[in-house]
């Protein structure tokens, strides 16, 4: 308002002073017209009169007039909320969804100031209900109170590395349930199994590992040689699975969905590798696998051994090699296929101690698994 006011105020005074010079500038030709015995009432109305027949043909005032209003008028009219909202619609550019939020949440600043204190006080509040809540005894928290107040109470992990997960597998590492004694639990991968894991012996063996290029090449030897297999889905063949197997399959989906405890996750995958020896299919051999990575970072997540939890990616990246073997794959699942191994490679770095072998060599398959060209 004082903004408006002053613009006014100015305005008046420009105007008045307009007038005034043209007065002046007219004086002689008022002097002319005005008859002696006139009154000083008919004078006043005269010079009011010619006044303003000078304003309407005097274009310097209304210029002055038109910078001036373009000048103060946005300034004043800001200070309102329908001008302020537009404004701020504006100032989001082509982005209509902002724009939009910025024009619906405008307040005035007096009023944004206004609602800023009383936001913070709404805050302090909160954290002084936090801060007595938390000065209450262990004795009167309820168990379950105890684990969301204290990550740590239940083992968990918290880093950037888990975070950055897919939703779905931090639901399964978290919803997963390991004992005290399955935590300190070590589990090693197997000679046959580290040799295969890691390119160690056979056919793709890697004997340079500061030769990034040698260990490309084996890698891509692999992933073509696996892929050439082109196997069919047995399972669903018209040959395949018999009806009580393919229940027993579909049943111990629907049991993963809920499961939770670690013995009965095993049980599941018992059931789906036994059905994959028998009858190989795709889905079952990702499932598996999925699984398994699932282990991995439960045990980290939970702070459980970690050697373990590095066993258990490892032993997800055989059946990830199973899946690159199938017919059905298309071009975009077995790039999928890839990126999965690679980040299995990727996660036994991340949790391998620095003074293992194994931690170099996941960190150099993880590269070369992210260099394989899909032909």
């Amino acid at each position: 308002m004082p903004i408006l006011l002053g613009a006014l105020g100015l305005e008046i005074a420009v105007i008045l002073i307009s007038m005034a010079a043209s007065l002046a500038v007219n004086h002689d030709s008022l002097t002319r017209l005005r008859d002696e015995n006139t009154s000083i009432l008919a004078d006043t109305l005269r010079v009011l009169s010619a006044a303003m027949d000078i304003l309407r043909r005097s274009t310097i005032v209304w210029i002055l007039v038109a910078v001036l209003m373009l000048l103060y008028a946005p300034a004043a009219m800001a200070q309102y909320r329908i001008l302020g909202r537009t404004i701020e619609f504006f100032k989001e550019g082509i982005d209509i969804k902002k724009g939009v939020d910025a024009f619906l949440n405008y307040e005035p600043p007096e009023q944004a100031d206004h609602t800023t204190d009383k936001r913070q006080e709404m805050e302090d509040s909160s954290l002084r209900d936090a801060s007595e809540d938390n000065s209450k005894t262990e004795e009167d928290r309820p168990e379950a109170s105890k684990a969301e107040m204290n990550p740590s109470a239940t083992g968990e992990k918290k880093d950037d590395w888990f975070s950055l997960r897919p939703k779905s597998e931090q639901k399964l590492a978290r919803g997963l349930q390991i004992s005290e004694s399955e935590r300190d639990i070590v589990l090693e991968l197997s000679e046959e199994e580290r040799n295969e894991v890691f390119f160690l012996s056979g056919e793709y063996q890697i004997n340079d590992w500061d030769d990034q290029e040698e260990i490309n090449r084996q890698v891509q030897r692999k992933v073509n040689d696996l892929i050439k297999q082109q196997r069919e889905n047995a399972f669903d063949s018209e040959d395949g699975a018999p009806e009580t197997l393919r229940t027993e399959v579909v049943q111990a989906s629907r049991d993963d969905e809920t499961a939770t405890e670690l013995k009965k996750k095993k049980e599941i995958i018992a059931i789906r590798n036994s059905a994959y020896q028998a009858y190989p299919k795709c889905s079952l051999a990702k499932l598996i696998s999925e699984t398994y990575n699932g282990f991995g970072l439960a045990y980290h997540w939970q702070c459980g051994n970690e050697q373990t939890a590095e066993y258990y990616f490892a032993q997800a990246i055989p059946w990830l090699f199973e899946c690159l073997t199938f017919e059905e794959n298309s071009e975009d699942i077995i790039r999928n296929l890839l990126n999965n191994i690679e980040q299995r490679y990727n996660d036994i770095a991340y949790v391998c101690s620095s003074d293992r072998a194994e931690k170099l060599y996941s960190q150099k398959l993880g590269e070369a698994f992210g260099m394989v060209v899909v032909k």
